[in-house]
């Protein structure tokens, strides 16, 4: 949940359109995949009860790239720490999805990176 947080944040800070635009559709991505892995997720283990969430705590740096890479790191680190387990081929599935938009704004976040955040 930080990462969302964080990349909101940015967006509401961009001091660019093209930043603006970028962080705005990557914070919509992020919440998308959030629901469809959570709801899968709980196909497996159970309805959550909140104590399943820890709270990240995020570089200070408030750049998307270097962030956005975090949040790779994270999301693949989950990924294989789930990837011999059958019944999470489905969020497997979604994660490796996600993993393609994030390195579509790794790249759209450099085409950005010539603009003021």
């Amino acid at each position: 949940m930080a990462f969302a947080d964080k990349f909101r944040a940015l967006h509401w800070a961009a001091r660019s359109m093209s930043y603006h635009k970028a962080l705005d559709d990557f914070y919509d991505e992020i919440e998308k995949y959030k629901d469809e892995i959570a709801e899968n997720i709980q196909s497996i283990i159970g309805q959550f009860t909140g104590k399943e969430f820890t709270k990240l705590e995020l570089p200070i740096d408030d750049n998307p790239l270097s962030i956005i890479n975090e949040l790779k790191i994270c999301v693949t680190n989950w990924l294989n720490l789930h990837k011999d387990e059958e019944e999470y081929i489905g969020c497997e599935s979604l994660t490796t999805a996600f993993l393609a938009v994030v390195h579509k704004y790794v790249y759209l976040f450099r085409l950005c990176k010539n603009n003021e955040i």
